[in-house]
């Protein structure tokens, strides 16, 4: 998240506003795919029970909402 502070920064500073785009991962969209990434190290999908694909989501979104920046989530689309 400091690179989007260091971008934010600037931006917000030369009276601009700044739009975070979400692209999503196809590891967190695709069963298929994680499937795939996680048996390249040897990983069961059934161990990763805890695993919170939406995360990475999350976390990016809760930085706009901090700083009043519009977030468009494209993991629904």
């Amino acid at each position: 998240l400091d690179c989007l502070e260091e971008l934010h920064r600037p931006v917000s500073a030369d009276g601009a506003e700044l739009l975070i785009a979400f692209l999503p991962s196809l590891i967190q969209l695709d069963n298929g795919h994680l499937r795939q990434y996680l048996a390249r190290y040897s990983v069961e999908l059934d161990d990763m029970e805890a695993l919170d694909r939406t995360y990475p989501t999350s976390i990016v979104r809760d930085f706009c909402i901090s700083r009043q920046v519009p977030f468009l989530d494209l993991s629904a689309h």
